[in-house]
This record gives structure tokens, C-alpha cells and sequence, in this order.
């Protein structure tokens, strides 16, 4: 993850990441011309994130051994 620290960033965004209650609603960036430039979430659903890319990764990581077995290679 690359970091910021929050003084370096406008006083639009740095008010609202410092709403004591953000109603868990992500802030989207936007450029010029409307597009999507990423997005700041909440730590509570960073963390979500994060676990949720983990039960993946284990889920094909398990896929794949399982795949490997199936296919007769190990012999």
C-alpha cells in the first residue's frame, strides 16, 4: 500500500476523512473529467478486503493442488 500523510492532501478530502462518522461510505476521486481515480474505504473495510483476498488466494491456491493430485503428474 503507498501512503500519504493526511496534511498533504486538500482540505476537501482531509475533512472528510476526518469525519468522526463517516457512515462507512467510500470517497471516490475523480478526475477532470469525471472518470474514477481510485477510492479511499474505511479501515473496517480495508480490512474486509484484505480477508476476503486471502480466502481466495487459498481457495485457488487449494484448487490447484487438488487439480495437480487429480492430474496424475506427481506419479
Amino acid at each position: 500500500m503507498r501512503e500519504i500523510k493526511s496534511n498533504s492532501v486538500g482540505d476537501n478530502l482531509n475533512e472528510l476523512l476526518l469525519d468522526p462518522h463517516p457512515i462507512d461510505e467510500d470517497i471516490g476521486i475523480l478526475g477532470d473529467d469525471g472518470k474514477l481515480l481510485g477510492v479511499v474505504i474505511t479501515p473496517q473495510a480495508y480490512a474486509f478486503f484484505l480477508q476476503k483476498v486471502e480466502e481466495e488466494e487459498d481457495r485457488l491456491d487449494a484448487q490447484t493442488v487438488e487439480d495437480f493430485h487429480r492430474s496424475g503428474e506427481k506419479d
